[in-house]
């Protein structure tokens, strides 16, 4: 199956297998460990004297960046290094900024300042009725994306739970707009699920609640929990005890605090129950998954269009075959949060 486009990167350029492959272009990958000689043989292959100062360059930016594993580039047509180094520091200014106190970050506006005419309280229907306050969710996730302008889906065709086989020719998102990717939360998120290290990652955690905090799911979260009388009404206090549910260390499989909640539900998410679009299509870029079709409703209906936001799929993931997995689409990591907290 094709391997979906990396949305940052240029024309031509695709993410195969946690490598930047470009045409014209070999790249050899080289991870931490490598030793200098292997690194300076590399560069003396490459017919361009001129560009290893730059090389070096790109070399040590890629080591601090873990999505990207290139390292040493032999030169042998356009585009060059230095359009694969700007990408690259691109990529790490932005998700390593992540890694600064959450003092020191920059975050979006808050929701209540730009949308003032909002109401976050439950209403008596919502408090009794669980399915009544996950459609107040829906309609609050004003970032969700848009089927058609942010994003492509091809579904393939369809198939039953217990039918093997490659019933998908294409990746399961055809595309994922390039702006998409930089909204703040879905930002902050992809850091998270970038190489996630429950023991290194907490500037990260702190910053990506701060910024959902700021949306219209969250906010009501908060307002439904103190109704139910299981959070604090002060916000500040109800950010740290949402911190401390998705991120507090804990055991499992006899294990003590060796996981979190984040880890288990997004991490681990796509060898279990289901994934959302941001975790499906960055494992799709990363050639670990092969999307090998939909699997047809009990009662047989329609079948899913390019606007469908639940479906039902099987795929491989490194080549263990997952058969059933429920998978979200359009909506935002906030709505996740809140939708998995309640």
């Amino acid at each position: 199956m094709p391997t979906t486009r990396w949305p940052s990167l240029p024309a031509g350029f695709k993410l195969e297998n946690g490598m930047v492959i470009v045409p014209a272009i070999e790249v050899a990958v080289v991870d931490k460990k490598a030793d200098a000689k292997k690194i300076t043989e590399l560069e003396e292959e490459s017919p361009y004297v001129d560009e290893l100062h730059e090389e070096r360059k790109c070399t040590t930016v890629c080591k601090e960046l873990p999505s990207v594993s290139l390292a040493t580039i032999k030169m042998n047509g356009k585009p060059t290094c230095t359009d694969i180094m700007d990408y690259v520091l691109q990529k790490s200014e932005a998700w390593n900024g992540y890694r600064k106190p959450p003092s020191e970050q920059k975050y979006s506006e808050d929701v209540g300042h730009i949308h003032q005419g909002l109401n976050f309280e439950p209403t008596r229907e919502e408090l009794n009725s669980l399915a009544k306050a996950c459609s107040r969710l829906w309609e609050l996730d004003m970032n969700r994306i848009v089927p058609g302008k942010d994003y492509r889906i091809d579904c393939g065709e369809g198939k039953k739970v217990y039918q093997k086989g490659d019933m998908a020719s294409e990746s399961l998102f055809s595309w994922l707009g390039d702006d998409v990717l930089r909204k703040p939360t879905y930002s902050h998120f992809c850091a998270l699920l970038d190489n996630y290290n429950p023991h290194q990652d907490k500037h990260e955690e702190i910053a990506f609640v701060e910024e959902i905090a700021r949306t219209s799911p969250i906010k009501y979260l908060h307002r439904y929990l103190v109704q139910k009388g299981v959070v604090p009404q002060d916000y500040e206090d109800f950010k740290r005890m949402l911190a401390s549910l998705w991120f507090d260390l804990y055991g499992r499989g006899g294990n003590s605090s060796c996981s979190t909640a984040f880890e288990h539900v997004f991490v681990g998410e796509i060898k279990g129950r289901g994934q959302g679009e941001s975790e499906f299509y960055l494992e799709e870029a990363k050639g670990n998954v092969d999307y090998q079709g939909y699997i047809f409703p009990r009662r047989r209906g329609e079948s899913p269009d390019l606007e469908i936001q639940l479906l039902t799929v099987q795929f491989e993931w490194h080549g263990v075959l997952k058969s059933v997995s429920n998978t979200l689409i359009g909506v935002s990591p906030e709505f996740e949060v809140a939708l998995y907290t309640l």
